[in-house]
């Protein structure tokens, strides 16, 4: 048995309640950093914690020698030479003839897995800043012309406030309004730059309580000229129920715009009038908020639907595939769920349509 635990980096232990006599087997004494002939005790478990987890040790200390329920674990340690290790404890009461209750437990080291968890978390994140860049590049036209609006529009009521103040007698509540209307398409243009920047960013996700209405229309605004391109009339329906969630702003405007970018483009066959992107965001029977993006094009065969969230999976000839293995991660990391499903029936697209929920947002 002893063999056994070293394999596989598992030790056992005891912990009697009230008293919090221990014992522990030597692969446990080696996890925890000290020599096979030291007794354990509640303090030297302690030492060897990290000092950002301690509280939550001790919690689970205090709970054993009250003999209440099981204890199910993860904390660091840091070792006396500075490593750091990840540790799982699991244990669970148990209670002799005479009443007397001692918990029987194990702990694992999970540092290898943790670590390799955290290696494949930081490779998603580049991949997908890699394909937020690509996304950007495609989008340079519409981009361009969202920013060149609100600078035209500040061109053209800046000469307009100069008519109004060099009249004979100056018209200075019109040069007012004017100017008033130059702050706001100022403001509108370094909104789009924001969007922009935080879009070609490479960063950890920020989660946030996050109005997710406002996040479509940031995105659709990202794609307004894609649409207006490939005649494609879109239609938007919000519940006024909606619940706000928690999320990162930027993540989940890259699903939207992923989302609204592979529809555009399953619709560049359909004829004049009849390409129609319709998105409804509403409050689900669990209380999630529940999005659905359907097009009108000629939809999903049904021998694709179970690879679509491939890696590398594309319908499209010249697609790499990212796009929605990407999606669902991003959702996935955000505790929702992402499919293929069927339009909504009151809604006009007759093609595909990709559905994901988000949970609501809980206050901590």
């Amino acid at each position: 048995m002893a063999g056994t635990q070293r394999i596989s980096k598992t030790g056992s232990f005891s912990m009697k309640a009230p008293g919090g006599e221990m014992y522990w087997s030597d692969e446990a004494a080696r996890i925890y950093g000290y020599a096979l002939d030291v007794t354990p005790t509640i303090e030297r478990l302690l030492a060897h914690t990290a000092p950002e987890d301690r509280h939550l040790v001790q919690d689970a200390v205090d709970r054993t020698l009250r003999c209440e329920g099981e204890i199910d674990l993860r904390h660091r340690l840091r070792m006396p030479d500075g490593e750091i290790k990840y540790v799982h404890v699991l244990s669970r009461p148990s209670h002799t003839r005479d009443g007397e209750c001692e918990y029987l437990g194990a702990l694992t080291d999970v540092t290898a897995a943790v670590l390799a968890e955290q290696a494949l978390h930081r490779s998603q994140v580049q991949l997908a800043h890699a394909t937020r860049v690509t996304m950007l590049g495609e989008l340079a036209a519409s981009i361009a012309h969202e920013v060149n609006q609100p600078l035209a529009a500040i061109s053209t009521n800046g000469e307009a406030c100069l008519r109004w103040l060099n009249r004979p007698q100056p018209e200075l509540d019109e040069a007012r309004d004017t100017v008033t209307r130059m702050l706001e398409a100022s403001a509108r243009a370094t909104g789009v730059i924001k969007r922009i920047r935080a879009l070609a960013r490479r960063s950890d996700p920020q989660y946030v309580e996050l109005d997710l209405k406002a996040v479509l229309e940031e995105s659709v605004d990202m794609v307004r000229r894609e649409l207006n391109n490939h005649h494609v009339a879109l239609m938007l329906g919000v519940a006024p129920d909606l619940p706000m969630v928690t999320g990162d702003r930027v993540q989940l405007q890259q699903v939207f715009i992923n989302l609204l970018m592979n529809a555009v483009q399953a619709m560049h066959a359909c004829p004049a009038g009849q390409a129609v992107l319709t998105v409804q965001v509403q409050r689900n029977e669990d209380g999630a908020a529940q999005v659905s993006v359907s097009d009108s094009g000629p939809g999903i065969a049904a021998d694709a639907v179970p690879r679509l969230f491939e890696a590398f999976y594309s319908t499209k000839e010249d697609g790499m595939g990212m796009g929605l293995p990407i999606c669902r991660s991003i959702i996935e990391s955000h505790c929702g769920r992402i499919w293929a499903g069927q339009p909504a029936p009151d809604s006009p697209a007759a093609g595909a349509t990709i559905l994901f929920t988000l949970p609501a947002h809980e206050p901590d």
